[in-house]
Order: structure tokens, then C-alpha cells, then sequence
């Protein structure tokens, strides 16, 4: 078999050992190749198929594995590539407000900054890269899909929140709570977007004691940021199997971590830290 023959099979075989070391069907097996090589093989589909191509051209060896350097930049990239301009280019625009600042008091209440639990919008924080990943349970050797760790707005500014706080606090449903007037007693933060002619706009609004004492607010955030991963949580893997699994195929790979290593992300972080630094008089009690 030619060269490029032999490389355009590296480059497809990657990609059906990805898909059925995923698929439930491969059982405990296919879970454990999975988790040995599944890390890998989006990558070498990718440089399988460039080479495929580069090797098909009348030329030598070394302009060839450039012609697949290059190649494999837009086959890595793939759907990422859409709106790269604005991804490369793109500059929060930050508003923020702070009319007080919080005051710890002795209160168990006032030991951390919780946050109100809300129906968040999926907004990704990263430019490029899969929404979902793998989680397995060992217990019954199965693997399924879940949000990708600090991918989504929300979960960034949580954890950053708590990083600057140095505690963590607790996410609250206060309507489910048996007395929900706790939400006037406390310290906390309300995340919220609002879908506007220009992309989104996300607020950040801080309460101390029920009444708004600062604010943060971030506009022009892409309307392809949206997410809509489904199918999502334990034994709920085959609820939306080819989807999610094409998603980490595609876009779990070197190419879409490079793109956002260098490509400014949505959430303005070392503006939120700056916001959440400057809206607290201290570190609250241990």
C-alpha cells in the first residue's frame, strides 16, 4: 500500500477506534482503551489525514511533511475556523460599579459569598474546543458525557470567585430554601445574561444584606458562544451518543487547545478578580 494509503487508514482508523472505544457497546474493554489512548486519537486522525493528502503530491519528503503542517492547521481547526477573525480580535467590553463595600460580620452567613442558583445560559467561556467530556463510573465500568470542565461563564466565575474569597461557599436555590427571606440576610451574587442585538450581555450584581452594592457587567459576548450539549449524566450516554462524541472528535484535539492557549477567552478574568478584590473591605473570619 502507498505511503499515503497507509496514512489515510492511520487517519480514519483513529477515528472509528474513537468512536467505538466511546460506544457503549465496547463495554469495560473499549472503557479502558479508551482512557489509555482515547487522549490521542483525535490528534493523529487529524495528522493522518494531512499527511494522506501532502503525500499524494510529486514532491519530496520534507516539502511534503510541511505541506501537512500546514494542511493539518484547518482540518484540526474545522468548525473553529468560523469566525476566527473575530475569535483572534475579540476584547471584552467591561462595566463595572461598586457603591459599598462588604463588611464581614460574625454570622455563620457571613463567612463566604454564596451564589444564587439560576437556569444559567450555556455561554462557553473558551473560543474553541468540545463541550462535553468523558467522566466513567467505577463501579459499573461505564463511561458518559458531562460539561467540560471550565468551559461554561458560569462555572469560571464561580470558581474564580472563591479563589479571590479564599473559601469556597455554596451555590443556593433560596426559593427551595424553608425560609427563603435568607436571600435579604446574606452576602451573595446573582449571574444573569440577557440576549441582546449585538450577542449577550452578562451581569454580575452583588447583595450584601438584600440590598445591590456592586456590579459587574460584560457586553458583546458572540452569539456563538451559546452551547446546546444534550444527553448529558449517567447512564444517559446513548441519549445523544454521535453528536457528543463527533463534538471531542473534532474539536479535542492540539489544534483547538493552541487556539485557546493564544485567543482571548469570554470571560475577562483578571477584570472579574479586579472587581471582586475591590468590592470587599477583607478576607472574611475563619
Amino acid at each position: 500500500m502507498p505511503v499515503a494509503g497507509k496514512l489515510l487508514a492511520l487517519g480514519f482508523g483513529c477515528a472509528a477506534l474513537f468512536y467505538s472505544s466511546l460506544h457503549p457497546w465496547s463495554g469495560t474493554i473499549g472503557g479502558l482503551l479508551y482512557w489509555l489512548i482515547g487522549w490521542a486519537l483525535p490528534t493523529v486522525a487529524v495528522i493522518g489525514v494531512a499527511g494522506a493528502a501532502a503525500w499524494l503530491l510529486p514532491i519530496g519528503t520534507m516539502p511534503r511533511l510541511l505541506i501537512a503542517a500546514v494542511l493539518s492547521i484547518p482540518l484540526g481547526l474545522n468548525t473553529s475556523l468560523q469566525g476566527i477573525g473575530e475569535t483572534l480580535s475579540y476584547k471584552p467590553n467591561v462595566y463595572t460599579e461598586i457603591r459599598q463595600r462588604v463588611l464581614w460580620r460574625d454570622a455563620a452567613s457571613y463567612r463566604s459569598i454564596s451564589v444564587k442558583k439560576q437556569p444559567w445560559a450555556a455561554i462557553m467561556a473558551r473560543p474553541a474546543g468540545p463541550q462535553v467530556q468523558v467522566a466513567g463510573d467505577e463501579g459499573c465500568g461505564c463511561l458518559y458525557f458531562v460539561d467540560r470542565k471550565d468551559t461554561f461563564y458560569s462555572d469560571l466565575m464561580i470558581d474564580r470567585l472563591y479563589q479571590v474569597i479564599g473559601r469556597r461557599g455554596t451555590v443556593v436555590d433560596y426559593a427551595a430554601l424553608k425560609d427563603p427571606t435568607e436571600e435579604s440576610r446574606d452576602v451573595h451574587i446573582n449571574l444573569a445574561f440577557f440576549e441582546t442585538d449585538k450577542g449577550y450581555r452578562a451581569i454580575v450584581e452583588l447583595f450584601d444584606q438584600g440590598r445591590k452594592i456592586a456590579e459587574f457587567a460584560q457586553d458583546n459576548i458572540p452569539r456563538r458562544a451559546i452551547g446546546n450539549a444534550i444527553g448529558l449524566g449517567r447512564e444517559r450516554i446513548d441519549a445523544n451518543f454521535w453528536p457528543n462524541a463527533t463534538d471531542l472528535l473534532l474539536h479535542d484535539n492540539l489544534w483547538n487547545a493552541a487556539l485557546n492557549a493564544f485567543a482571548p477567552g469570554r470571560f475577562p478574568e483578571q477584570a472579574f478578580r479586579e472587581f471582586i478584590e475591590a468590592s470587599i473591605a477583607s478576607t472574611p473570619r475563619p
